[in-house]
């Protein structure tokens, strides 16, 4: 018997309707219920999964819009053109001269940036310097003169 076959053409017909779709959106127009059937049959297409939410939205690279900062947004979902929000935070604060309180990420971010910032200073991908808060570099902080 020959195994079922699940045509990519029904995730594109469903990211023409919508711009974003959950795991459980694209597995009902497959037609599956395994996960590894819909990354396997997204990879073709080029996709990206949202850095906000716990990667819980998809779409295509080719539907993205990123603007100046890398960051493209449909409501309330997030995706950075740096991938993940490990690599979207680091990216942003080893560009600032300045560096970032995880207020000011938080805003510009549009999501909680704590847990990733204090993960990215345990490995020593960025630093951080407690000044009113603790401000994260991406090399060594500069106290304020």
């Amino acid at each position: 018997m020959r195994p079922m076959q699940y045509e990519t053409s029904s995730l594109e017909i469903l990211f023409a309707r919508q711009r974003i779709a959950t795991l459980k959106e694209l597995k009902g127009a497959l037609g599956t219920d395994v996960y590894m059937t819909v990354l396997r049959k997204l990879r073709p297409l080029g996709y990206l999964c949202s850095y906000s939410h716990g990667g819980k939205f998809y779409t295509l690279e080719k539907l993205a819009q990123f603007d100046e900062h890398g960051l493209f947004r449909v409501g309330a979902a997030c995706f950075s053109q740096f991938g993940s929000l490990l690599n979207t935070a680091a990216h942003w604060v080893t560009g600032s001269p300045a560096g970032y309180y995880v207020a000011e990420l938080n805003r510009e971010l549009g999501v909680s940036t704590k847990d990733a910032l204090r993960i990215l200073a345990r490995h020593r991908r960025v630093v951080r310097e407690e000044m009113a808060g603790y401000l994260y570099c991406g090399g060594r902080c500069r106290t304020p003169t």
